[in-house]
């Protein structure tokens, strides 16, 4: 089994008060895209991936919850799947409005012949599901949302964000074909969530391929946005002044990674979370950033695992995600690389912020 080994630098925001591996089995099965959603009454949703391994197309998404503040969580229940497919969380719940919470959901094959970076075959589904009880129970799923020609995904972990006129902006990724064009950008709709608009881009290029985008509001006004290039694994960072509706030109962040996580801590700093394509510190790295995102400083890992062998660059690890308990904590969820076991396992960390 994959146990936790995070490695927090003595500059890291945050303090380890635990660390666990969630629901292990020590099969050859895979637990990862784990997403957070803290309830107003403070229990904390956890979605999640599970399938086997290799990829066989029979995966579901799941969900448990916990009471406490992310000390202990139900037993996982089946949330949706559909048979000959992976059925996979798109990020976390997100708060709609008043006790309204939505979940995206996609749909995919993966199809090794077909090739490419993401080798999955043309059909892809994006629709969302609500909940208005807490993730007790869910609508019916949604009608296809389409936002880009192909793919659409609203992969953005801290999804959605109220603007100053009450309608809400969505970070998304999406391609113009299967696996080809990949853009990231922003959608807005109304205050219910209803209506998306065709995509604002702010990074795309014939050949270099963007992804991962996500998006926090800085303590200045101003939205960050950090995402990646498929082609080279660099990282990019850019601002937008008039709530999403145009972006600064995009520049390098100075550190390689994938599957981002922005977090504004309680002394105003970003941290950025994201799976690390640095050699000498492969896994779920934290990045710190003093000044709205110019610079960025890595502070350590929440996982910890620079010799990997199941490493390969691009490989799926990661995809962090972070809420605050009612209690002030901080509850993160990663996925590992696979174990000897060839398991790939979600790893729980409860944190402080001890940014100053």
């Amino acid at each position: 089994m994959n146990d936790p080994c995070p490695h927090l630098l003595p500059t890291s925001p945050f303090e380890l008060i635990d660390a666990k591996t969630l629901f292990a089995s020590g099969n050859r099965m895979r637990r990862h895209f784990g997403g957070l959603h803290t309830c107003p009454s403070g229990r904390i949703l956890l979605t999640f991936m599970h399938g086997t391994m290799p990829r066989t197309n029979d995966a579901g998404t799941m969900i448990s919850h916990s009471d406490d503040n992310g000390q202990s969580w139900s037993p996982p229940r089946p949330l949706w799947a559909v048979p000959g497919w992976d059925s996979f969380p798109n990020g976390g719940a997100c708060q709609i409005t008043g006790d309204r919470i939505r979940l995206f959901i996609g749909q995919y094959r993966f199809t090794p012949d077909a090739g490419g970076k993401q080798p999955f075959d043309a059909g892809w589904h994006t629709k969302y599901i609500d909940s208005t009880d807490e993730g007790a129970h869910w609508t019916e799923p949604s009608a296809d949302v389409k936002v880009f020609p192909s793919w659409t995904e609203f992969y953005g972990t801290s999804n959605p964000h109220k603007l100053a006129d009450g309608r809400l902006l969505w970070a998304v990724q999406g391609t113009q074909d299967r696996d080809a064009d990949w853009r990231v950008g922003v959608s807005f709709t109304d205050a219910e969530g209803n209506d998306f608009s065709p995509p604002t881009i702010y990074a795309h290029d014939p050949y270099f391929q963007y992804s991962d985008n996500d998006i926090v509001r800085l303590p200045d006004g101003r939205l960050l946005t950090v995402f990646r290039e498929h082609m080279e694994n660099g990282t990019f960072y850019s601002h937008s002044s008039d709530e999403g509706q145009t972006w600064t030109d995009f520049r390098p962040t100075g550190f390689r990674g994938a599957n981002f996580r922005l977090v504004i801590l309680k002394n105003g700093d970003i941290c950025c979370l994201y799976r690390d394509e640095n050699p000498d510190r492969y896994g779920t790295s934290i990045g710190v950033s003093k000044d709205g995102g110019e610079t960025w400083e890595w502070a350590g890992s929440l996982y910890y695992q620079p010799n990997s062998t199941r490493h390969r660059p691009g490989y799926f690890c990661g995809c962090p995600d972070l809420v605050q308990a009612a209690d002030g904590t901080l509850v993160a969820v990663l996925h590992t690389y696979e174990d000897d076991d060839g398991e790939m396992c979600l790893h729980l960390l409860r944190l402080r912020d001890v940014s100053s």
